[in-house]
């Protein structure tokens, strides 16, 4: 998730209205989220992502009933292009700037990498797509698809670094 979250930072995880409470383990609840309200593009998640027990955190990029494609350096989301900026590059990272949901953030991509491509898709009802910061070297929907409402944790509210 790099930039946004390095090597060593903790964060904090706001699970109050997520009904995925549990620990070591041992789930309590597993319905799904308790309101998609709570689900806003651009922001953190914690999420268990499908066929993994491990939980991962990502960006919220499209909400069920989107349709999402990306191409290149391109991401469309319901026909709109993302407006990213780029801010500067160094060694092989380019980094931009991408406004996402009304919330600004870092991205960043490996220069000497080629993009994953995906063609147009739609997300399926209770369901939700997810991407790592560190475009070009993180492993998410792109690659294991959606990830099921009652696999997200909750909501990132604070990375300390």
């Amino acid at each position: 998730m790099q930039p946004t979250i390095n090597q060593g930072n903790h964060i904090i995880v706001k699970k109050l209205g997520f009904r995925t409470y549990g620990t070591y383990g041992i789930t309590l609840s597993s319905k799904e989220v308790a309101s998609p309200d709570l689900m806003l593009r651009g922001k953190l998640y914690a999420f268990y992502p499908p066929h993994k027990d491990t939980p991962f955190v990502k960006r919220l990029i499209a909400l069920p009933g989107d349709t999402i494609a990306i191409r290149g350096n391109d991401i469309t989301i319901n026909g709109s292009l993302l407006a990213t900026d780029k801010l500067y590059e160094a060694d092989q990272l380019v980094v931009y700037e991408q406004q996402l949901g009304g919330i600004s953030h870092l991205i960043q991509r490996i220069s000497v990498r080629p993009s994953k491509d995906m063609d147009e898709i739609a997300i399926p009802e209770d369901s939700y797509f997810f991407m790592g910061d560190n475009r070009d070297n993180s492993a998410d929907s792109r690659y294991w698809g959606y990830v099921s409402s009652d696999s997200i944790i909750g909501e990132v509210v604070y990375v300390l670094k």
